[in-house]
């Protein structure tokens, strides 16, 4: 269940990210709204895999998995790649990873 609900925010991610856009209006907040939302990615990575090496490399996938939606967006109208994307991405799994590393009681009680 708990991979179903990752597998479900992976595609929530894909969609977010690949549906085509009409402005090319970028907020104050979006650089925060990414590393926010792969935070969370990364949170709910742990809650699927808590085991430490698994999850590295679940981390280290989502960070892939992040590099690709970039790249696809190049591909989409109205859409951009860009590099900061890609950085606050990245930032936003290893805060989030930290994050559950150090919440791991609390996590360890929810299973």
């Amino acid at each position: 269940m708990r991979q179903l609900v990752l597998l479900l925010y992976a595609v929530f991610i894909a969609c977010a990210s690949l549906l085509p856009v009409n402005s090319g209006v970028v907020g104050q907040w979006d650089k925060l709204g990414h590393l926010g939302m792969y935070g969370l990615f990364a949170l709910l990575g742990y809650w699927a895999v808590p085991r430490t090496r698994p999850f590295l490399f679940l981390c280290l996938a989502i960070i892939g998995f992040s590099g690709l939606m970039e790249i696809l967006q190049s591909f989409m109208p109205g859409r951009m790649m860009s590099v900061y994307d890609f950085v606050a991405n990245t930032v936003g799994v290893v805060l989030g990873a930290l994050l559950a590393r150090s919440l791991w009681p609390a996590v360890a009680r929810l299973r």
